[in-house]
């Protein structure tokens, strides 16, 4: 059985989503296909070897019922998750870069966290079909609207980024690459939405932290808020 994640915020995974569902109560316990549909996204592997006979299964499912129920409400709400923008121009009056008007965040109560292919699982190999009431996306709705057009970085910094961008080759009107990392917190289950990207679940919750990064890997910070 998987260990409890120990991580404040972990990635908003198909089986991660599938743990907050639990988590969250919005699963019972004594629903088989709850259970099964748990394992397939969470264990493809002992579901795709052990699912085709009934009586190891059975032990399976069983062990699993127990798993959930002791550890069901210690699995992590929080989650974070890597968008890239681009940012434009350097504004010298205001000490930082415009965000792109196309990229940038007005008034925003809908965050897309998690997208995850209908079918995928953790194991590279295995694609697994029907899954039983696991979402493979999720929206946080957020009750304050969040707002970013503007990233305000020290003129010193900004040189530094300025330096790693010269040679990416990007048109102007295509504004220099950069990452944010949001941090968010899980409180709710709302439904369900059929989107064109597939089923996604709507939850409630909170956006803790933004951190605007230089790089892909995230060693460079240009930019930090947090939430209350």
């Amino acid at each position: 059985m998987v260990p409890l994640l120990s991580a404040e915020y972990i990635s908003p995974t198909y089986d991660n989503i599938a743990r907050v569902l639990w988590a969250l109560e919005t699963k019972d316990l004594y629903d088989d296909k709850a259970v099964d549909g748990y394992l397939q996204i969470a264990e493809c592997h002992l579901f795709q070897k052990f699912y085709s006979n009934e009586f190891r299964w059975k032990k399976i499912r069983e062990g699993t019922r127990d798993y959930l129920e002791k550890y069901k409400s210690k699995f992590p709400r929080r989650f974070e998750y890597v968008q890239p923008i681009s940012l434009d121009r350097y504004d010298f009056s205001l000490k930082g870069f415009p965000i792109m008007p196309e990229q940038q965040f007005v008034g925003a109560t809908r965050l897309q966290f998690s997208a995850n292919a209908q079918g995928a699982t953790k194991c590279p190999d295995v694609v697994l079909l029907n899954f039983s009431g696991y979402p493979s996306g999720a929206v946080l709705n957020l009750k304050t609207p969040f707002n970013l057009s503007f990233v305000r970085v020290p003129e010193v910094l900004a040189k530094e980024y300025l330096k790693m961008v010269e040679d990416i080759a990007v048109k102007p009107s295509e504004g220099r690459p950069a990452f944010i990392r949001f941090r968010i917190r899980v409180d709710q289950f709302l439904n369900e939405e059929n989107l064109l990207q597939g089923n996604f679940a709507n939850f409630s919750g909170a956006l803790e932290k933004i951190e605007v990064f230089a790089d892909r890997e995230l060693l460079l910070p240009l930019y930090t808020q947090s939430f209350d």
